[in-house]
């Protein structure tokens, strides 16, 4: 229903201080349409919070997309980037169940299956299962 979405959008241009988008945008075919929307729906110094599944694990994982109603999985940089672009600013980026990337898929697994998700800021040598991404729009 990102029709929807996409309506509702163009209905509240500078409208929010605020937009979190949890894990919703790898839902969506015309993500770059969603989060242009979204930055247009943001007022000046808006703050964009976005959370995504990163698609290094599920390569790693299952050599693809698990989950059949995912349309598009993002890697950390490709998310990255087009955040970068579109809002004109560069996005933090915090990691949700970090992974040390000298051992991904065993940390990756505990990080999965036995540990309460943490979120933290990124730090070298560390990648996610989860990609959390602040951004905010310039004037």
């Amino acid at each position: 229903l990102s029709s929807d979405a996409f309506k509702f959008l163009q209905s509240h241009k500078s409208t929010f201080d605020v937009i979190y988008s949890l894990e919703t945008v790898e839902h969506i075919k015309e993500y770059p349409k969603f989060i242009q929307l979204i930055s247009s729906s943001l007022r000046p110094n808006g703050i964009f919070i976005v959370s995504t599944p990163n698609k290094k694990f599920s390569d790693l994982f299952t050599g693809g997309t698990v989950n059949p109603y995912h349309v598009h999985e993002f890697y950390t940089q490709e998310l990255f980037d087009l955040l970068r672009q579109i809002f004109k600013a560069t996005p933090k980026l915090y990691l949700q169940r970090p992974v040390n990337d000298r051992h991904p898929f065993l940390s990756g697994a505990i990080s999965l299956f036995f540990k309460p998700s943490v979120i933290r800021p990124q730090s070298l040598g560390y990648s996610a299962l989860d990609d959390i991404f602040v951004v905010q729009k310039c004037h």
